[in-house]
């Protein structure tokens, strides 16, 4: 069946992410360019391989085709390798637990001891429009934006940010980045790129006086005019 004339797909939600590149590339008449990227951006494995590649810190994992290695520390947390959010998170205090747990679909990561966050933006032509930090005050309950962090921290994150977008090759949309402050520095958990949940697109509407909605859509048609200044 013939497609309606289209030029792009968007994706609103992360289920769908896939889909929507999966018409991309149907639009373009790729075999699966975009389907590839956005596998980068969802598969929870292949992320983590790509951030190791590119020289982004992240936790150390293994997955269920893997052996436990002899110096693998506890606690550490199981997650299924395609999902959002905690769902399905496991913490398994000792090898039976881990093994129990870390069954084909999952992957197993050292546990990070720090202050979790997200950065939020808007990327445009290759360049970040507007970036926003979100405190997890409270993890999987109570977000605050923009973070009340110190000029220092903000620029080390805003730095990290730019270093994570650029090594995932994102030139357009909008990225949901989770990061983890350390004593060994910032460390990466996740990304995705797509608008983020936990009622954050509320509250950027709030904050900055802008929709975010129309920023993330004009934010594919190379145009800054949706972003506050």
């Amino acid at each position: 069946q013939q497609l309606p004339e289209a030029r792009l797909v968007i994706p609103l939600t992360e289920k769908a992410v896939a889909f929507a590149a999966a018409l991309q590339d149907r639009l373009e008449g790729d075999k699966s360019q975009h389907q590839e990227f956005a596998e980068r951006l969802t598969h929870k494995r292949k992320m983590k391989i790509h951030a190791q590649r590119t020289g982004v810190p992240c936790a150390r994992f293994i997955t269920a085709s893997q052996a436990i290695p002899e110096d693998w520390t506890y606690p550490c947390v199981v997650k299924t390798e395609v999902g959002s959010g905690s769902r399905g998170l496991v913490f398994a205090e000792n090898e039976t637990q881990l093994k129990a747990a870390l069954t084909p679909g999952h992957l197993a990561e050292s546990l990070i001891i720090g202050k979790e966050f997200s950065v939020e933006s808007f990327v445009s032509n290759g360049k970040i429009a507007f970036s926003n930090i979100t405190d997890y005050t409270e993890p999987r309950w109570e977000n605050v934006l923009p973070a009340g962090f110190s000029a220092d921290r903000q620029t080390r994150i805003v730095a990290f940010n730019q270093q994570v977008i650029e090594a995932f090759g994102v030139t357009s949309g909008m990225t949901h980045l989770e990061v983890f402050d350390t004593e060994q520095g910032l460390v990466f958990g996740e990304m995705a790129r797509r608008p983020p949940g936990g009622y954050i697109m509320d509250l950027l509407a709030i904050a900055y006086d802008l929709d975010p909605w129309v920023a993330y859509l004009q934010s594919f048609a190379s145009v800054d005019s949706a972003y506050p200044k």
